[in-house]
């Protein structure tokens, strides 16, 4: 296996490439990476071109915003969650057209924080955040082959109150350019 050379990668690194404009680039060369992994997987399942690249967008951007660590192993089964916080763990669900927060039915986490992310133009917005549990009692839809529960975007709690929950001085508008 190639090694990785973003697994001690800390979210003040991240924020200094916020910083200086150099976060996407950064972005890009994990998403390659992660993508290497998952070469010959029957198990990976793409969910839009460019998924790799969109959904460490949002890992990067909410490390940046919370000035929590990422972890940035080498994970080829995939991970339970992104992030651990003093409330429990955090998973980003980062998506270029979201319609609601998506959690597949069979890795869905009652204690989880689910966040929703919307990926445009280099750039992620938190549109809002649910508890698994919370999650558990939405719709579910098949997509792709794949059941996932789908909570609508105007039940999500807003990021003001996650922030708040988390004690997270991050902008309240939830948008960084990354």
């Amino acid at each position: 296996m190639k090694e990785n050379p973003f697994e001690n990668v800390k979210a003040k690194d991240l924020q200094k490439m916020y910083t200086e404009g150099t976060l996407y680039n950064f972005n890009c060369e994990v998403a390659q990476h992660r993508s290497d992994l998952h070469i010959g997987q029957s198990s990976t399942r793409p969910w839009s071109p460019d998924y790799e690249k969109v959904g460490i967008a949002g890992e990067l951007k909410w490390s940046v915003v919370s000035g929590m660590d990422p972890d940035l192993s080498d994970r080829p089964g995939g991970d339970d969650f992104d992030f651990m916080s003093k409330k429990g763990p955090i998973d980003i669900k980062t998506r270029t057209n979201p319609w609601g927060l998506p959690v597949e039915v069979s890795k869905i986490k009652p204690k989880h924080i689910y966040i929703l992310g919307k990926f445009t133009n280099k750039d992620v917005a938190f549109l809002g955040w649910s508890y698994g549990w919370e999650v558990m009692k939405s719709k579910v839809d098949n997509f792709r082959g794949t059941k996932m529960h789908l909570k609508p975007i105007p039940e999500l709690h807003s990021m003001d109150s996650l922030y708040e929950l988390l004690n997270i001085d991050a902008p309240r508008s939830g948008i960084l350019t990354l």
